[in-house]
């Protein structure tokens, strides 16, 4: 709506998810056998026994959460305010008021985007700094699927785009051992290459600053190279190579550097089948990931005094696993830092599907495997599915019936995902109304 010059929209995100668990059976997790023997020698296995077994521990979702975004954003020539304040309620068997299982949230955002003019060429200048969603930088070799709290920068002219980016505290806010992360990027965006091609390119210079992550050799700082080649919004091709800087030349080689390959289609078909798919290869060496793995003796995601006698409160800890980002893909940098001291590979693919029926069903199938390939290990994939139905019974609502081996996994220092044996039924309800 207009209120004077500005353009103001409200809307409201909600829903509700509950996971069915049978009290007399205890579902079961899968996991590498490095993983495993991480779990349970970890020090949170003293306060909390489960995590010396096989068992799935307690998350939101098997006692039915739900959640409500309210969110408000608004524009006036070049100034945007965008601000959410995420609700939740963990679990209706707290209890309805169950005030240490009740998380509020605010996030804010704001930007600045204006240009100039010199010798008839326009300049653009972009500010903006608050909370970002599943942020990404470059083709997301390491800053991908994470929330941060962030700056950026940047002036562009036509295509090229100089850009400084100053990510916050990645240490308090998901235990990677990086205090502030900086990147400096020269890029090109969108350039036009005929037949509904585009490319971007770009190169930057990282460094983590105020702390120190550091291995005796290894540097704090180094560089990424990325590339990507669109097709007309349907397919797009990338890749993105990282190199730790190093001080001594026994770090060099392949072992410091990361790098990433993938590919995405979607389409739509026939008006009814929506889809798309992901495929990547993924690989860290074990020298550019050296020193980033959390090493605390704390959960995140869940309080640890009074387990047994009081663990009402266990799925709210000193950070908050917001239940939207269940959703999210399993793939993120802290997975494969878990791995430091071991070079890692990986390769995934993504499926995100649905079937259009009559009467405002639908089906549902969203598939997420990570085949981990790590040096002196045994490879492992996790076959992550959701498989189901869906109803709207009015635009912006949908009831959905499904099948799944994905939980929520609140024992790690990043919000990540339990594969569970043999699965489960989920009901989800999800909800959005926009003014």
């Amino acid at each position: 709506m207009k209120l004077g010059s500005w353009d103001i929209g409200f809307s409201v995100i909600g829903g509700f998810i509950n996971q069915g668990s049978d009290p007399d059976s205890a579902t079961t997790v899968r996991m590498p056998a490095y993983m495993e023997n991480e779990r349970r020698n970890s020090p949170m296995a003293s306060y909390y026994p489960v995590l010396k077994t096989d068992n799935l521990t307690d998350n939101p979702l098997l006692h039915g959460a739900l959640y409500a975004h309210f969110i408000l954003d608004a524009r006036s020539a070049g100034f945007r305010l965008y601000t959410k304040v995420i609700t939740e309620h963990r679990g209706t068997s707290y209890g309805t008021y169950a005030t240490d299982n009740i998380a509020v949230m605010p996030t804010l955002f704001v930007s600045v985007d204006t240009s100039f003019a010199i010798g008839g060429e326009s300049f653009g200048i972009d500010i903006e700094g608050g909370n970002y969603e599943d942020h990404k930088l470059h083709e997301g070799l390491t800053i991908y699927n994470i929330d941060v709290q962030s700056y950026h920068m940047h002036l562009n002219w036509r295509n090229l785009k100089l850009s400084l980016d100053h990510i916050g505290d990645l240490v308090a806010g998901i235990g990677l051992n990086i205090d502030d992360q900086q990147d400096y990027t020269l890029s090109l965006e969108g350039v036009p290459l005929g037949g509904g091609l585009r490319l971007d390119a770009s190169a930057g210079y990282f460094e983590y600053l105020g702390g120190s992550v550091g291995v005796d050799g290894l540097g704090m700082s180094g560089m990424n190279l990325s590339a990507g080649l669109g097709w007309n919004d349907r397919i797009r091709v990338y890749t993105q190579l990282g190199m730790r800087g190093v001080e001594d030349p026994a770090f060099e080689g392949i072992e410091r550097c990361a790098d990433l390959v993938g590919v995405t289609y979607r389409d739509k078909m026939a008006g009814k089948l929506d889809f798309d798919l992901t495929g990547e290869y993924r690989y860290y060496g074990r020298y550019f990931n050296a020193g980033h793995s959390y090493e605390g003796s704390c959960f995140y995601y869940r309080g640890y005094e009074g387990y047994g006698n009081c663990s009402l409160w266990n799925t709210v800890g000193s950070q908050l696993y917001p239940l939207h980002e269940f959703f999210r893909p399993f793939s993120q940098w802290a997975v494969y830092t878990d791995y430091e001291d071991l070079n890692v590979q990986s390769f995934i693919f993504r499926a995100d599907a649905s079937y259009r029926l009559p009467v405002g069903f639908s089906i549902i199938c969203n598939l997420d495997f990570n085949y981990m390939d790590v040096s002196n290990e045994e490879a492992f994939l996790y076959p992550f599915y959701n498989l189901g139905f869906g109803w709207s019974p009015v635009r912006g609502t949908t009831i959905a019936l499904s099948h799944t081996n994905r939980a929520m996994n609140l024992d790690k220092h990043y919000p990540t995902l339990y594969l569970t044996e043999p699965g489960t039924l989920m009901i989800t309800v999800q909800s959005a109304i926009y003014f």
